[in-house]
């Protein structure tokens, strides 16, 4: 059991606000600092109601890094195992993450986003659905899409850089994609499709951030079989 909160005193809100906040700030200025942070395209992130937004995954610092990156404040998905590490699993939950079981279909973790997109809230996922530690961007699974779909929101694309990095200090960089809307009508191939949609945009992103640019699908390493179309 996940035990996902359905009230929340005003007192916890209260904490839950100040600590997402000071996490925030301190997160923004130890990377403004240490690894030159960049930030680009925040505009496109609606200040209000409902949005994913969809990112590459690179680090286990990408939520905060993306986070502090924003304006308004942003839930995100994490590894259920993070959640039991003693200290670090209560800062986590009181600063909008929630846990994820990664080796299943988690469908208590997707009611629950579909949750807080019912009530107007950001939520970060990583379509790829597991870190690429190489930097390469990986395959979409289709579960944004179908969040999307269900919920008819927005997808804003993410291209993190350099969080993979972090013992080079090799510069760090956010660039916000303008959004994508679902369709209308939506079946089942669509939420595969619409994944690779948003996840084709980071491609585009890292070609115009790289001087070298490989080409959009060709840095999956071919390894993708879903269509574009």
């Amino acid at each position: 059991m996940h035990g996902f909160p359905t009230h929340v005193s005003r007192s916890r809100r209260l904490l839950q606000r100040v600590l997402y906040g000071l996490g925030k700030h301190a997160v923004w200025w130890i990377f403004r600092l240490g690894w030159r942070l960049r930030v680009k395209g925040a505009t496109h992130v609606p200040r209000s109601g409902g949005v994913i937004l969809a990112a590459n995954h690179l680090s286990l610092v990408d939520p905060p890094i993306i986070g502090s990156s924003v304006i308004r404040p942003i839930h995100f998905l994490a590894k259920e195992e993070l959640f039991h590490v003693p200290l670090l699993g209560w800062f986590i939950r009181q600063t909008n993450a929630f846990p994820l079981k990664r080796m299943e279909h988690d469908v208590s973790a997707f009611k629950h986003a579909q949750r807080l997109l019912e009530r107007g809230e950001a939520v970060l996922v990583f379509p790829e659905g597991t870190r690429q530690r190489s930097g390469r961007l990986g395959c979409a699974k289709p579960g944004a899409g179908m969040l999307a779909v269900k919920v008819h929101v927005p997808i804003v694309p993410v291209l993190i850089h350099n969080s993979n990095r972090l013992r080079s200090f090799a510069r760090v960089s956010v660039t916000f994609g303008e959004p994508i809307p679902p369709p209308l009508h939506a079946s089942r191939e669509d939420y595969q499709r619409l994944s690779d949609l948003v996840m084709a945009r980071p491609h585009a992103l890292r070609a115009s951030l790289l001087t070298t640019v490989q080409g959009s699908r060709k840095t999956l390493g071919g390894q993708c079989k879903n269509s574009l179309k």
